[in-house]
């Protein structure tokens, strides 16, 4: 259970309210935890060779990766055709990969376009459920 008096997240010294400008989800087997680290930006967190995409930096080694809810968009219908854009949506990919490459931590940004689609209040209801991590 997310206790979120117990729960905090800073971006240069403001402190982000739970429930109005970030969530936090509970780890399975991890009652609690602190990371730390450099922010690097690694757009939408997508390692696709076969569009032509990768906007994840090689060496994350230590940082907490920030990223783009989804995958990339475009009017182009060889690039990332449904099919793919789910794969590379899914957060599990994306956890994999940016753990591969040496990611400490990882902040979801959602975008207002994404908002069209999957308002804030469904991110706020989903939050108390429990997530999976992979520790190895």
């Amino acid at each position: 259970t997310v206790k979120p008096e117990e729960c905090g997240l800073e971006v240069d010294g403001a402190r982000l309210r739970y429930g109005d400008d970030a969530l936090y989800f509970p780890r399975a087997g991890s009652p609690s935890g602190d990371v730390a680290g450099d922010l690097v930006l690694a757009g939408h967190g997508v390692s696709a060779p076969e569009d032509r995409s990768d906007d994840v930096p090689k060496d994350l080694k230590g940082k907490i990766a920030v990223i783009l809810y989804g995958a990339p968009r475009s009017d182009r219908a060889d690039f990332f055709p449904t099919a793919a854009s789910a794969v590379y949506s899914d957060g599990w990919v994306k956890s994999r990969l940016l753990k591969a490459r040496g990611a400490v931590g990882l902040v979801i940004v959602l975008t207002p376009d994404v908002e069209q689609h999957l308002p804030w209040p469904f991110f706020v209801r989903q939050a108390p459920f429990e997530q999976m991590v992979a520790l190895s």
